[in-house]
């Protein structure tokens, strides 16, 4: 018996029988157009925050850098030394900041050598500047009797008494000048003494270790005006006019004392000397004050590492320092009632800034004066602080830097106009720091 086939499509048996080729094709290229799309999306996210991550880094940098050098800045000079030089030096011109401020400006050959008197001393690059800051940065300002002084006229050594407690001042804290005072120690640290009347009148000594006498309540400080390697670079920092030697205190006066510091603030390079392994960093050493020695023991062969190279920010190119000063240049000067200004011209030249532009001359008047009493008074300090990124992030070339205050960059060439390192971001930073307080 035949029988009929039906022609009625079995749409059971199609959907049991899967996609066709075509629709397969299809359902790739649509998937890899998505995959495609969503790593170029993550590569494109991946690179941005990448990118904002080192400009972050950079930013922070320049803002530790700033900071730090900065809050110093402010302090220089404070238990009373003072910017510029009491009396000129001997046969020669008095430089217009020497003293509580510094500045060794574009360095290059053996001026970039932070500790002149050390092996082991870090070098700074080329064409930055080393600001040199003086003052009491870290230990109280102790009051103290002078118990006494060899030779008022031409001293050479001396003794002073300083209590915790007396009925005419607050409590001290001796702790710091006892550490200090330590004969284990050894170190020959600087000491200010200031009468204690006001005037401009200091003296800078040589500290002499030794706990012989000290308690809990009372130190007896000894100290060395001159005849000895420290004594006699610390005397230059108060005198170096061999008619203007005499003590500034009697036997028996009271005064004010403090722990004399001095910090350099450089940028090194702790790599290589192309732009892609170069890991310049603004760092800051510690000397005794007025030499070329790091802070510490002098008969200790290696001083310590922090002594040399305390590093403070990372990727920092170049340091650069300009003074802001009462000159006469324009005609002008501040009065006693504080009433004035600084003046600085769009060129930098003939104005009351030094090493702001590259004309400038430290070595001429008005900032080299032959009469101490012709020198101009500094008001401001400028200090301005240029970064990169940690690594290249360019497949372009930036814009090349000219110059950042008096320091002029070479094209094409190092770390800043090289064609590498124009593949790096870059910023600066500039704080102008007021000095009318000293």
């Amino acid at each position: 018996m035949l029988r009929k086939v039906s022609s009625i499509p079995d749409h059971k048996s199609r959907r049991r029988a899967g996609f066709t080729l075509a629709e397969l094709l299809v359902s790739m290229v649509v998937l890899v157009q998505i995959l495609l799309i969503a790593l170029l999306m993550f590569d494109f996210n991946s690179r941005v925050t990448r990118v904002q991550t080192n400009l972050a880094e950079m930013q922070q940098s320049l803002r530790v850098g700033q900071q730090e050098v900065v809050r110093m800045t402010r302090m220089a000079g404070r238990s009373g030394l003072p910017v510029t030089a009491p009396s000129a030096p001997v046969g020669g011109p008095t430089p217009a900041a020497r003293l509580a401020v510094q500045v060794l400006n574009n360095v290059t050959g053996a001026a970039r050598i932070v500790l002149p008197d050390e092996a082991d001393s870090p070098m700074a690059i080329q064409g930055t500047d080393i600001l040199i800051l003086r003052g009491n940065f870290s230990t109280p300002l102790y009051n103290f009797t002078l118990t006494s002084i060899d030779n008022r006229s031409n001293p050479t050594a001396g003794v002073l008494l300083v209590r915790r407690v007396d009925p005419f001042n607050p409590e001290q804290d001796l702790a710091p000048l006892a550490s200090a005072d330590d004969a284990e120690t050894g170190i020959p640290e600087a000491l200010i003494l200031m009468p204690s009347t006001p005037g401009v009148a200091y003296a800078v000594v040589e500290l002499l270790p030794n706990t012989v006498g000290n308690t809990a309540d009372e130190i007896t400080v000894s100290f060395r005006v001159r005849g000895d390697e420290f004594a006699d670079a610390y005397h230059a920092l108060w005198t170096n006019d061999p008619d203007n030697t005499a003590f500034p205190m009697l036997t028996g006066a009271s005064g004010y004392m403090a722990i004399l510091e001095e910090y350099r603030f450089y940028v090194r390079n702790d790599g290589g000397a192309s732009a892609e392994s170069a890991r310049p960093r603004l760092s800051r050493a510690r000397l005794l004050p007025g030499t070329g020695t790091a802070h510490g023991d002098p008969g200790v062969e290696n001083p310590p590492a922090l002594s040399l190279r305390a590093d403070i920010a990372d990727n920092i190119l170049d340091l650069q320092v300009a003074l802001g000063f009462d000159t006469n240049i324009d005609g002008a000067v501040i009065g006693p009632d504080g009433l004035g200004a600084i003046v600085e011209t769009d060129t930098g030249v003939n104005d009351d800034w030094l090493y702001n532009s590259a004309a400038d001359d430290d070595t001429a008047s008005p900032f080299l004066e032959a009469s101490a009493a012709n020198v101009p008074n500094l008001f401001f300090v400028r200090v301005t602080t240029l970064a990169r990124t940690t690594s290249a992030e360019r497949t372009d070339r930036d814009l090349p830097l000219t110059a950042l205050e008096d320091h002029v960059y070479p094209a094409d060439s190092g770390l800043v106009n090289s064609t590498n390192a124009l593949k790096f971001r870059r910023s600066f930073l500039q704080t102008t720091v007021d000095l009318r307080n000293l």
